[in-house]
């Protein structure tokens, strides 16, 4: 795969209109159920306004965009990864519910600790209110460490 030009930090693709713009005001527009987790699509300020007051036809149809952008069109006409504002559930938690760290950093985690987590084989515990977070192995009992 080749190195893909990087929008700036904080930037990334509309999956919807395609357009650049910044995470930084922007809430997630919609959700995907997905293998225990749900895929959270970003859209710009003028697609997710155009969205939340679109009737459920168009709705459908802007999602059904933004699914092809994310799912079928993960690479442009050079072979380098196009950068779309989507991020998981799971992601979100792992980056402190910060939006644009979540879409910036990702999980951090191999794919088989991601399926441990969402199939309950592994826990994420926090320590203590500095927000570090780890993944181990089994369940962890709350309030017990």
């Amino acid at each position: 795969m080749k190195t893909p030009h990087l929008p700036e930090y904080g930037h990334r693709l509309c999956p919807h209109c395609e357009r650049d713009f910044s995470l930084y005001p922007a809430n997630p527009t919609f959700g995907e159920s997905l293998c225990g987790d749900v895929v959270l699509y970003v859209m710009c300020s003028g697609c997710h306004e155009q969205f939340q007051m679109a009737d459920d036809d168009q709705r459908k149809l802007m999602s059904d965009k933004c699914f092809v952008s994310a799912k079928l069109h993960q690479h442009d006409s050079n072979g380098n990864r196009v950068l779309w504002a989507v991020t998981t559930n799971l992601t979100l938690f792992l980056n402190g519910d910060d939006l644009v760290c979540a879409i910036e950093n990702g999980a951090g985690l191999t794919k088989q600790h991601y399926v441990s987590i969402l199939s309950g084989e592994c826990d994420i515990i926090q320590f203590s209110s500095a927000g570090i977070r780890s993944v181990v192995k089994g369940q962890v009992h709350r309030g017990g460490l």
